[in-house]
């Protein structure tokens, strides 16, 4: 009898131990990604990423950030050397949305569908990135940042199915999404494409698009879960919440627009040459007041465009911006055009006539030769916008610089007078 009586109450223990199990959560963890919309302030310009990491049991949110950065000098010094180190940190998920609410962001979270070994690895990721020895990187903007590390954490909880899924050819280059970017200051836009060379101008995929925070969003939102046998399952994003949506962020959508600037670049482009023409004609007449009215203003394009050309010079020879190496825009600026502003100094005092000339020339053949060696596959870099804005004032200081050098007699070394008679 007793033996029985302890028989039916182990049936009756193992028979209650699934109900339990199946009453008892396994996982209360939920990830979620975030994305928050471009600022006016200029490194805020690309939008950021972060992931959150949330406890549904008591409510507890940790939100993780690979976007730590200083802005001093000697953090500015180190980012000019293409050394720029950022940092990854983590914060209660309120604290850490609080600056991008005040600022009235656009707040894109996206929940992910994950099995409890999927989110285990992410959190697993995250916690390592917080390490001594794993807290610090050099940056890269196009390559590693603060969207890229979540999105290789993501494709490593996946099995590499993110990547496998996003090998589609992007509609933009590196270039063109930057350009997405930064169009809306002209000034800015002029100088980051001018240092941009040919490598960010070849075809690129979905994944490699994902450096910006609103790409990795609408691919991320596109994706789907993979099963083991190869099978799409379920959408990857399980919900979608977006706050504070608002007008003036057009380059914000899924479905990304190339701005068109050519307009406003030809229209600089005219402003200088009529500026320089101008003055070139009654330079070349010999106005008096012209004669040192030209070589200022051909002295300030010199110091201006010609500090841009050696910044070039350095940072392709001295450090380690990839992103600059051989560019094809070394020709058209660089150190020899910043001579421009000295010796364009002498001219004004009616000195170094000749030197003035030929440093007009020598700019203006090393343009051309830029140009004239685009019929070349290997010179295919994307520098429209440079020479639509440059090339006209180039023109006109090296036909100057011509037409000064042969009424001179300096040119073809004869005496135009003795010919004429």
């Amino acid at each position: 009898m007793n033996r029985f009586f302890l028989l039916c109450i182990t049936i009756g223990i193992f028979a209650y131990l699934p109900v339990v199990a199946a009453e008892k959560p396994s996982d209360p963890y939920e990830v979620r990604v975030i994305t928050y919309s471009p600022y006016q302030d200029i490194f805020a310009w690309f939008g950021h990423s972060a992931i959150e990491v949330r406890n549904v049991q008591s409510g507890q949110a940790t939100t993780f950030n690979f976007g730590g950065f200083y802005f001093d000098f000697k953090h500015l010094l180190e980012f000019s050397l293409g050394k720029f180190t950022f940092w990854n940190f983590a914060l209660k998920t309120e604290r850490a949305l609080y600056p991008y609410r005040r600022e009235g962001r656009h707040i894109v979270y996206q929940t992910l569908e994950l099995t409890p070994l999927e989110k285990l690895s992410i959190r697993k990721e995250l916690i390592q990135s917080l390490k001594p020895g794993n807290r610090f990187y050099q940056y890269d903007h196009f390559l590693d940042n603060c969207s890229t590390r979540i999105r290789d954490i993501i494709d490593k909880a996946l099995n590499g199915d993110l990547k496998k899924q996003s090998n589609e050819t992007a509609v933009f280059t590196f270039r063109e999404f930057t350009h997405r970017m930064t169009y809306k200051d002209p000034v800015v836009d002029f100088l980051v494409m001018f240092l941009m060379n040919d490598t960010l101008d070849k075809p690129i995929t979905d994944w490699d698009s994902m450096f910006l925070p609103d790409r990795m969003m609408a691919v991320i939102q596109s994706s789907k879960t993979i099963s083991d046998d190869g099978r799409v399952t379920k959408p990857l994003v399980k919900s979608r919440e977006d706050e504070n949506i608002g007008d003036g962020i057009p380059y914000y959508t899924e479905k990304p627009e190339a701005p068109n600037t050519v307009f406003r670049e030809i229209i600089w482009g005219g402003i200088l040459l009529v500026l320089f023409a101008f003055n070139a004609v009654f330079y070349m007449k010999k106005h008096r007041f012209f004669q040192k009215l030209y070589p200022a203003l051909v002295s300030m394009f010199g110091l201006v465009f010609g500090l841009l050309g050696t910044t070039l010079l350095f940072m392709m020879c001295f450090t380690d911006h990839k992103d600059t190496y051989w560019n094809e825009n070394i020709l058209l600026l660089n150190p020899i055009t910043l001579v421009l502003l000295p010796v364009g100094i002498l001219r004004v005092f009616d000195r170094a006539a000749t030197l003035f000339s030929w440093l007009s020339v020598i700019t203006f053949s090393l343009a051309i030769l830029g140009v004239l060696l685009k019929v070349l596959p290997m010179f295919d870099q994307v520098n429209g916008q440079q020479l639509r804005v440059l090339l006209p004032t180039i023109v006109v200081i090296g036909i100057t610089g011509i037409v000064d050098l042969v009424k001179n007699n300096k040119l073809f070394f004869i005496n135009l007078k003795s010919a004429e008679g």
